[in-house]
């Protein structure tokens, strides 16, 4: 079974115990958290003149920065970022 990973930072935090709870519910998705994320230690990560985050740049630190915990599973990532 696939696992969804859900990876969020600290302003949408909040949001993420009722994402898990609804996905569980609804579709019966297995779930689980990486790490918060800072946008602002990923180097480059945050646009400020556009005021977002560049999904490429947060998607490459992510995959290096988990990927030896995950690399047996097969799962995908729902992101929730403010």
């Amino acid at each position: 079974m696939r696992k969804l990973w859900i990876v969020y930072d600290n302003k949408s935090a909040a949001a993420v115990p009722s994402v898990k709870e609804a996905l569980n519910t609804v579709f019966g998705m297995e779930t689980d958290e990486v790490p918060q994320l800072d946008a602002a230690v990923v180097k480059g990560a945050f646009n400020l003149k556009r005021r977002q985050c560049d999904a490429s740049k947060l998607l490459n630190y992510l995959i290096k920065s988990t990927s030896k915990s995950r690399s047996n599973e097969d799962s995908v990532s729902l992101w929730i970022l403010r």
